[in-house]
């Protein structure tokens, strides 16, 4: 069983520092991200809408550690 996940307020902060990262607070789900997605064109497992969420929630351990990261390529 996995523990329970850890919130980073300076996640969020960190993220929107970065260029283009003042556009996760605009994310609403609208999934515009995973139907253009070209990895998920490849890969139907990989799912930018979570990636952006977790981000979003401020949950660094998840993101950082999780393999769809590093197949993002956008």
């Amino acid at each position: 069983m996995t523990g329970a996940a850890r919130f980073d307020g300076g996640f969020v902060g960190e993220i929107l520092a970065e260029p283009g990262g003042e556009h996760l607070l605009t994310c609403w789900s609208c999934g515009t991200c995973a139907a253009t997605c070209l990895v998920r064109r490849f890969d139907p497992a990989f799912n930018p809408r979570l990636l952006l969420r977790r981000a979003g929630l401020g949950l660094r351990e998840q993101v950082l550690s999780s393999a769809e990261i590093w197949q993002c390529s956008a």
